[in-house]
């Protein structure tokens, strides 16, 4: 049985501002062109009032980006849980609360390749950010970043090294038989099914490093985890895969896969740690 690889599903970007001002477009545009060059024809349209808040559309060759300025604060309600998830930022609930307007961008493309699609869709976003008076990045609903970081990822992330904790929840949690799940949240933005790891013997932390590690993996290489293989790091390694239900309350089957069977080495060796704590 093959994989069935599910349509990305769409991605909004919204970064929290201390005051409702939008960006110098000049500004913008000379930060894209310093990071893309002549690889994208860029054309702004005039500004529009909708709906009590202001849009812009950015061409970007053949894509486009809509910016919109919301004059009000994203409900605290709704950032509640990415911001106590946060990884690398325990301040985020302090800082959030205090965001007064927020952007949203939203991303059209033609193109079917989306992690090509999400880079081009965080230097967009890293460009905003730093001509305004953001404070903090979340993105598609599930990851909330400080400006500083977020910027940071955008930066350097290549398809090597893609930034997933920009834009991927990875969680480890114990269900009530002692057994260690580590799941993804973000995955389908991308095309890919989520991952869900399931372990008796490692740590927290080699179970989230083994899930990232694939994750990488099928961002890299596409939704190569069939159902009903096995994956190993050499000929005697048997790591066995499964399209099943979550083990959260969540539609669609995922990928689950056991990391239990005999293991000499990392899965797939070291890779990405530029994002990893």
């Amino acid at each position: 049985m093959t994989t069935v690889k599910p349509s990305p599903a769409p991605v909004l970007v919204f970064v929290l501002l201390d005051a409702a001002v939008f960006p110098n477009v000049t500004k913008v545009d000379a930060r894209l062109k310093a990071t893309w060059g002549n690889r994208f024809e860029l054309t702004w349209d005039e500004p529009a009032d909708r709906d009590q808040c202001v849009v812009q559309f950015l061409h970007v060759g053949e894509n486009r980006a809509d910016i919109f300025m919301m004059p009000v604060p994203i409900p605290l309600s709704d950032l509640e849980i990415p911001c106590t998830t946060s990884r690398f930022w325990p301040e985020a609930a302090d800082v959030c609360r205090t965001h007064q307007a927020h952007l949203v961008i939203g991303w059209h493309t033609q193109h079917s390749e989306s992690v090509d699609q999400h880079l081009l869709l965080a230097q967009l976003a890293a460009a905003l950010v730093q001509e305004t008076g953001a404070l903090a990045v979340y993105w598609g609903g599930i990851v909330v970043q400080p400006v500083e970081l977020f910027c940071k990822f955008a930066d350097i992330a290549t398809r090597e090294y893609l930034p997933l904790y920009m834009w991927v929840d990875f969680r480890v949690f114990k269900q009530a038989d002692g057994r260690l799940w580590g799941v993804t949240t973000g995955l389908d933005s991308l095309g890919l099914m989520e991952i869900e790891g399931v372990s008796r013997r490692l740590t927290p932390k080699e179970l989230e490093d083994k899930v990232y590690d694939l994750a990488h993996y099928v961002c890299r290489h596409g939704a190569v985890l069939n159902d009903g293989n096995t994956v190993g790091g050499d000929e005697h390694e048997r790591i066995s895969v499964r399209h099943a239900a979550s083990v959260w309350p969540r539609p669609g089957k995922v990928v689950h896969v056991n990391f239990d069977g005999p293991e000499k080495r990392g899965l797939f060796g070291s890779i990405a740690g530029l994002f990893r704590r």
